[in-house]
């Protein structure tokens, strides 16, 4: 920059001696009669000048460099925001996600659990007791359906449908929560996956309101000598059915439910 200023000077000094017509002699007298230490201050002045265009063009070039910086600084900051933005989209998404799966779970587990129990030996070693059952061969082991002698006294009768209502009753609440919490849950799923919790939540529904209809109509009946209510100790067709039904579709349904919670979708 210094340099050019210095070109312009020669240059304009060079139009007066053409256009003036200034002689040499003129010139040198000119020269001559300038006061003592003009051009030291000539030099100075111009010594300044360039060192201020210096530092003009340098804030200039700094401030330039400072804006672009700025920029790309918030850039990267409008970046990084995007991108934590998204990532709590994302664990938002995926906690809302975990927490239906394991509320379905629970749900699924509790109302199965209740099936499990009702068709187990415990339970039906109650309806039993209760029903006062009696075999041909008492001394065998284990007892068997086919052994008993049916006949029952009706206050017996009456005693075990309300035992085997009221174990399988509580069931009731757990298929309402297992229905909502797939409700929730279907939005994360995909179709084919959504068919199969639908199917085992459909089967357990249905297996459930086999055993409380036929245990309330008993009820009501009030006849001993109906022969389903041998139905309900050492319990048979198509009850087990139901069961073997439910437990061959929850190996899936459980994978599914485990792919999700592992996050791999």
């Amino acid at each position: 920059m210094g340099f050019l200023i210095l070109e312009w000077i020669f240059i304009f000094l060079l139009w007066l001696v053409r256009h003036f017509k200034i002689s040499f002699s003129d010139v040198t007298n000119f020269m001559n009669g300038l006061p003592v230490g003009f051009w030291t201050l000539f030099s100075a002045v111009i010594t300044a000048t360039v060192a201020m265009l210096t530092l003009v063009v340098t804030q200039v070039v700094n401030l330039q460099s400072q804006e672009r910086q700025a920029e790309n600084q918030n850039e990267m900051l409008a970046k990084q925001l995007d991108h934590q933005k998204e990532m709590a989209q994302i664990q938002h998404f995926i906690a809302k996600r975990t927490e239906a799966v394991l509320e379905f779970q629970k749900s699924l587990e509790e109302a199965r659990g209740i099936l499990e129990y009702f068709h187990g030996e415990t339970a039906d070693f109650e309806r039993r007791r209760i029903l006062k059952v009696q075999y041909e061969h008492p001394e065998a082991t284990p007892k068997s359906k086919e052994d008993m002698i049916e006949f029952f006294f009706a206050s017996d009768v009456e005693n075990m449908l309300a035992c085997a209502l009221e174990q399988i009753l509580p069931v009731e609440p757990k298929i309402t929560a297992l229905n909502n919490s797939l409700n929730l849950l279907v939005v994360y799923l995909e179709e084919n996956e959504q068919a199969e919790l639908s199917a085992i939540v459909k089967e357990i529904e249905y297996a459930a309101h086999f055993l409380i209809g036929n245990l309330k109509y008993l009820e009501e009946k009030k006849d001993p000598a109906d022969p389903s209510v041998s139905n309900y100790v050492h319990i048979g067709e198509p009850s087990i059915i139901y069961m073997h039904g439910i437990r061959t579709k929850l190996t899936r349904v459980r994978e599914i439910l485990r792919n999700y919670l592992h996050f791999i979708k």
